[in-house]
């Protein structure tokens, strides 16, 4: 096996810590396994005393079997920070895999304990979901439940959730995923025999990805490695875009600071893309701040440039990616082939095509199914009613969206009083005029919905009876962006323009349902498909052909992004853009529901590196007119400006985005 000068320089490091920055396609796997096989054959450390760990199950396998390949000791110790831990735990406190709260099981207990204590809610599912995720970053992060602020509901309820929840597995001698990085720590941290022991047994320690260690996960690496530091970790943090999980770049960046004396290696030549990708995703990155500079190259082919594509609408970016993998399949595997979005919502454009055109394609993400979101619900309820009145499910659903003051007890009463649920109703408000009006209300939107196609009765449910409302007030109680609610109901009602009556839009749902679930469940069994991925879940991926969609000002970078933010959407474009091989296709569009959008920043980063702005180039700004660079600073660029014979201080990044500047 041949490696090059750097990968050799990491595989040749004996004692001490190591930070190897690897870029992507740059061989980080062949490094760990070959630094491994030297650390056993050459300076004669014993197998047992190695742990390498990685992210996930799959690819501690997949590093070991290719360990085995080349040494065939199978002492040595692989496994992911979950399997360590436990092994760590296990021996100490004799916990057994009986003792493992599966995330399966997790569900049902939180929904169990949020239903006693009566929290209003739409959507369980989200709930639920959005509460887990909160307890997992409390833990990850080390912070105190008292000082934590919940974004899944009031302060006092998420805390009655999360000590309810802590004492349940308590109780029963139970531990979950996180608990078991959790108690590692406190272990490591208080039990001096245990950590010395450990100590002992892991004398080297190799971590892959590092770039994606959260707090707990670092803290307990540092008290391992000791006194020793025998810590190799290998990462990039130009591909740090798990933030919103406590994994952040700076565990990288501070490195060198938390272990005195660290060797830096960085494995430069990027053996996946052509030069021409390789060189636009250092144009992007390169206007990151919090990064190592890194010089990258490749010895692959020179290929063509990125081609940058603008589209009318997301339609119409759909249309045309559909219509080009289907001239490409002849010449191209489906499989070598992707579509990579920001965000779960957008796949939907693309899968409802490939459906039509017979086209086999995999979701990588356990995609979630906008028709099963509780406002789709809701509407679907909505009309329900306009096909059968008496529906008691539907009508429960929605009597109170908007809010018409019908509390829980009287629509109990009128289930009870009559086989029809509204006698029931009319009979309990006979003596509220006002409570009558409201019922009579309703009665009258639902003949006026009856008469109208999908898109216009969703369109006279959002503005005349008032749910758009509804949705801005559910926000508000929830503490959540009504603004992506709004634009929930938005997609449902553009994805029924195309269908005359309920019953098509219906059939449509329900075929749509079914493809994606079975989709999900067969992506095992199919071979030769086209992959949709999220950027976060493309990570480690490379195909032939990518097609990087709706990149968009508000979609990438996401239109929450502050500065810093700002920083990991760009890290998203760059992990996006460098799973391509030869061919990269950048596309966005121009209005998205009646919407005007801007290209996206980094596609202009792209097209005009920040490498073309040095000092003495006279440069074009569409107000000021030719000027000659004085000075670059950051983000701030100086420039003195011929007319008016004035040094002008600009913002670069201001003036890529909207197009001020060219060279």
């Amino acid at each position: 096996m041949f490696n090059n000068q750097t990968q050799q320089e990491a595989i040749d490091h004996n004692k001490g810590p190591m930070m190897v920055l690897a870029g992507p396609g740059s061989g980080k796997t062949t490094v760990i396994t070959y630094r491994t096989k030297k650390l056993i054959e050459e300076y004669k450390v014993t197998p047992r005393n190695i742990l390498v760990i990685t992210f996930s199950k799959a690819s501690a396998e997949e590093m070991k079997e290719r360990f085995l390949n080349i040494c065939g000791d199978d002492s040595v110790t692989f496994g992911t920070f979950h399997s360590v831990f436990f092994r760590i735990i296990r021996q100490t406190r004799m916990y057994k895999v009986d003792n493992v709260l599966s995330e399966d099981k997790k569900y049902p207990i939180l929904l169990k304990i949020i239903k006693s204590l009566n929290v209003d809610y739409e959507d369980e599912n989200e709930l639920i979901h959005s509460i887990l995720q909160e307890i997992s970053y409390i833990k990850s992060e080390l912070i105190e439940i008292e000082h934590y602020h919940s974004i899944s509901c009031s302060n006092d309820v998420f805390r009655e959730v999360f000590n309810i929840y802590e004492r349940f597995k308590e109780e029963r001698n139970l531990i979950d995923f996180d608990d078991m990085l959790e108690k590692c720590y406190q272990l490591l941290k208080n039990d001096k025999r245990t950590l010395e022991y450990w100590q002992k047994k892991f004398q080297y320690i190799l971590i892959d990805e590092f770039q994606d260690i959260n707090r707990i996960q670092y803290e307990c690496i540092k008290l391992l490695s000791r006194p020793n530091n025998n810590l190799f970790v290998v990462g990039d943090d130009d591909q740090a875009i798990y933030e919103f999980r406590g994994a952040k770049p700076d565990f990288l960046l501070n490195f060198p600071k938390d272990f005195e004396n660290t060797k830096k290696v960085v494995l430069s030549t990027n053996y996946r893309s052509t030069k021409e990708i390789l060189k636009a995703s250092l144009d992007v990155i390169d206007h990151n701040e919090r990064r190592y500079s890194k010089e990258l190259d490749t010895p692959n082919k020179q290929g063509e440039k990125p081609v940058v594509l603008t589209h009318n609408t997301i339609e119409d970016e759909a249309d045309y990616i559909i219509e080009s993998i289907k001239k490409k399949s002849s010449k191209i595997a489906l499989s070598e082939m992707a579509i990579i979005y920001r965000t779960n919502m957008q796949g939907r454009f693309f899968i409802e095509r490939l459906m039509d055109s017979n086209i086999p394609f995999i979701v990588r993400d356990q995609m979630s199914n906008i028709y099963e979101h509780w406002i789709a619900k809701d509407f679907i309820a909505y009309f329900t009613l306009t096909q059968n009145i008496k529906d008691i499910d539907a009508l429960t659903r929605i009597i109170n969206k908007p809010n018409r003051y019908i509390n829980k007890d009287n629509l109990i009463y009128a289930k009870k009083f009559s086989d029809n649920i509204w006698e029931g109703l009319y009979n309990k408000y006979n003596h509220q005029s006002w409570m009558v009006d409201r019922l009579e209300e309703l009665q009258y939107h639902l003949q006026t919905l009856k008469r109208l196609p999908p898109y216009d009765g969703i369109e006279y449910l959002r503005k005349n009876i008032g749910y758009d409302a509804y949705i801005c007030d559910y926000a508000e109680f929830r503490k959540v962006n009504d603004k992506n609610l709004i634009e929930i109901a938005v997609e449902l009602q553009e994805s029924a323009k195309n269908y005359k009556s309920l019953d098509e839009w219906l059939n449509y749902i329900e075929h749509y349902t079914v493809e994606l679930k079975e989709n999900y469940q067969n992506k095992k069994h199919n071979k030769n498909a086209l992959t949709l991925t999220t950027i976060h879940s493309a990570k480690g991926l490379e195909f032939h052909s990518v097609y990087l969609c709706g990149c968009n000002e508000g979609i990438l970078p996401h239109e929450k992004s502050n500065d810093e933010l700002s920083e990991e959407e760009r890290r998203l474009f760059y992990v996006g853009v460098t799973r391509a091989k030869e061919e990269l296709y950048i596309s966005s569009f121009k209005e998205r529901f009646n919407k005007k959008l801007e290209p996206s920043r980094y596609i202009q980063e792209m097209v005009m590196p920040i490498t073309n702005l040095q000092v003495g180039k006279e440069i074009k700004h569409q107000q000021f007119g030719i000027g000659r660079i004085e000075k670059v600073e950051k983000d701030m660029i100086f420039i003195f400006f011929y007319m008016s014979k004035k040094l002008v201080k600009l913002s670069i990044s201001h003036c890529l985005k909207n197009n001020l500047i060219s060279v």
